[in-house]
């Protein structure tokens, strides 16, 4: 699958999370949510600039069959990370 490939060019995500957002006046087009956490340090941080990286890479390849939103659980994100966690399925195993 496209997207495991994707997933795993970069070994330091820790998690994906991959949803799909049900549009109401543009039914026929597919939005995917696609969550990524990376691994931290030693000392428990995770580098941001890395983080955008990898998060700017998955956006311009876009493995998915339709639009795609990929983000981190950060700041105003991590409200979308917490009611992607709460689905089930939505884990992406690496």
């Amino acid at each position: 699958e496209p997207l495991l490939a994707a997933l795993r060019k970069h070994p330091e995500i820790r998690e994906a999370r991959l949803g799909q957002k049900q549009l109401k006046h543009v039914v026929k087009q597919r939005v995917f949510l696609l969550c990524i956490r990376l691994k931290g340090s030693w000392f428990g941080g995770v580098d941001r600039e890395k983080e955008r990286q990898i998060i700017n890479a998955l956006s311009f390849s876009n493995p998915l069959p339709g639009r795609s939103f990929v983000f981190a659980p950060r700041e105003s994100f991590a409200r979308f990370s917490r009611k992607l966690s709460r689905i089930p399925g939505t884990k992406v195993e690496l």
